[in-house]
């Protein structure tokens, strides 16, 4: 009885997917919250973890609130129940080991009728973000026990602009304190900043999607040198091997697709990789069969040119260059790429069918309604085709509905050529931002497609330690990694064990002619190394 029972608990099955760990990681919720075990609970997750295991920080992941006071009563709960029958002193010990990260979550789009995509999530988010900057500027000790944000959960249908405006106000968010006890020179202390995790690249319907959504994080969230990417396994899997297990086929909704094409088209030409001029042309013919499809036959002439003069009234109005000159869109696949590069603007700015910044941005929340880190050219907001589109993305019912279908899809193997270049691109592009990994070899491994773990991606992303030949440390990336856990009653796993994990793979790991991969001594350098960057990456 005790083995059932933990196997509806502990996932312990061999069926893959973020779908199948989210039946046991949401059964927290069903047997411990608001009863009499969750005080137990969270000594154990928490205070248990650091006294049994070699642990110099802990982050402990909290759900966001709406309201301030309710983020403070959770914080002061949590912490309670977590030091519950230790002294003052050992009390603070403690609480100086751990803090907390609010993690927003994910969800798929279920209201198609609502103003935009997304509309509802983002008011929701809106209101939590909100609720963490108030408790900062409200001087509450409970806002120093936040270190970072993240966002988490299954990917698939919630895009990371959906979260963009939301982590670049936290970010940026800074409050200076008057203090009484004068600790600083000047008397005032300023908050901490927040640091930023965003999970990505772990659950996707197909390889370049993945990597789509890995550059929306970085270039919509503005992750920055310090900030880190959850999972990404999309940035190291073999992306042969990922598509002959799915027999070259995918489904995926149609408007998905389209924005695959356009980026995987922009990807090619912005790395000039010559080899895969052959992708491009297959690229722009299918960008014109759904880009027809799902936007051409839901936009008509007198809409458009509607737009055009309205926009032109109100931009020569308030003096503003802009482009609203031709009555006649020219949209191709240029115009569409730009308008992905807005995404992660506020759609708010764009109701009227063209950019319209409010006149007064004195509230933060609305200063960054507008990514001013991407595009470069900010000037492409004023471009009457690229804004419409962007419009077109959420506004237009007729692109919402048609680009939601889905659709079995052939994946061409021009396209999975020029995928792999464009991984093997990305890997060095983030490497050289700084945004560090969270790898999680077991949840990886149990939720992934690979089944050994000397296969993990983290020997890809950096091999410093493992091997002394200078060309293969010259191929390999370095990118800033880590490992982690994920939720360690899920998989029944400590920090401890996933080292153990890499290392007897590693040791066990032979060539095709039955010989030793790896020197054990260059292995221990290897996890070495990968622990002194854990620590690194902490927000501590």
């Amino acid at each position: 009885m005790k083995a059932n029972i933990r196997m509806e608990l502990i996932q312990a099955n061999q069926l893959i997917g973020f779908s199948n760990f989210s039946r046991y990681q949401d059964r927290k919720e069903d047997f411990i919250d608001g009863t009499e075990y969750e005080k137990i609970y969270l000594r154990m997750a928490v205070r248990d973890t650091m006294d049994n295991q070699h642990i110099s920080s802990l982050e402990a992941r909290i759900s966001p609130k709406d309201r301030p006071r309710e983020l403070q009563a959770a914080i002061e709960r949590y912490d309670s129940c977590i030091c519950e029958g230790l002294s003052r002193e050992a009390a603070e010990k403690y609480r100086e080991k751990y803090f907390y990260v609010v993690h927003f979550t994910k969800e798929p789009d279920r209201d198609k009728e609502s103003l935009y995509r997304h509309f509802y999530k983002r008011q929701q988010v809106q209101r939590q973000a909100r609720a963490i900057a108030a408790l900062r500027e409200n001087g509450s000790p409970a806002a120093e026990r936040i270190h970072g944000i993240d966002a988490a959960a299954a990917e698939i249908g919630c895009r990371p602009e959906v979260f963009a405006q939301a982590f670049r106000y936290l970010k940026n968010h800074s409050v200076s304190q008057k203090l009484q006890n004068g600790l600083a020179a000047d008397g005032v202390r300023k908050n901490r900043s927040i640091m930023g995790t965003y999970h990505v690249g772990e659950d996707f319907l197909d390889v370049t999607d993945g990597l789509r959504a890995i550059e929306e994080a970085v270039c919509f969230l503005n992750l920055r040198c310090g900030d880190r990417l959850g999972h990404a396994l999309v940035l190291g899997i073999d992306v042969d091997e990922w598509y002959e297990k799915k027999s070259n086929r995918i489904l995926v909704s149609k408007q998905d697709y389209l924005d695959n094409l356009v980026w995987l088209h922009a990807k090619i030409r912005k790395y000039a990789l010559t080899e895969c001029e052959a992708a491009l042309t297959y690229i722009e013919r299918r960008f014109d069969e759904y880009f027809n499809e799902i936007y051409m036959q839901n936009l008509s002439r007198e809409d458009y040119r509607n737009v055009v003069r309205k926009a032109a009234e109100y931009f020569d109005g308030h003096r503003v260059i802009h482009g609203y000159h031709n009555e006649s869109p020219r949209f191709g696949i240029n115009e569409y790429y730009d308008a992905w590069k807005l995404r992660g603007d506020d759609p708010e700015l764009y109701r009227d069918g063209f950019f319209c910044p409010k006149p007064l941005q004195s509230d933060e929340w609305d200063y960054h309604g507008i990514n001013r880190e991407y595009p470069q050219n900010y000037r492409i907001r004023y471009h009457p085709e690229t804004a419409i589109l962007y419009y077109m993305y959420h506004y237009n019912q007729g692109v919402r509905k048609t680009g939601s279908q889905i659709v079995e899809i052939k994946v061409n193997p021009r396209m999975i050529g020029a995928a792999k270049k464009v991984q093997e691109r990305m890997q060095k592009e983030i490497a050289s931002i700084g945004v560090g990994i969270e790898t999680n070899p077991s949840s990886n491994y149990l939720i992934g497609t690979f089944r050994r773990y000397d296969r993990h991606p983290v020997i890809k992303w950096y091999n410093m330690g493992l091997t002394c030949d200078p060309e293969l440390l010259k191929a390999c990336p370095q990118i800033q990694v880590s490992v982690n856990t994920d939720d360690q009653g899920v998989f029944s796993t400590y920090i401890e064990n996933e080292y153990a994990y890499l290392a007897l793979a590693l040791e066990k790991s032979k060539d095709s002619e039955g010989n030793l991969l790896y020197n054990r001594s260059f292995i221990l350098q290897w996890l070495e190394n990968l622990r002194r960057m854990g620590i690194d990456q902490t927000f501590s």
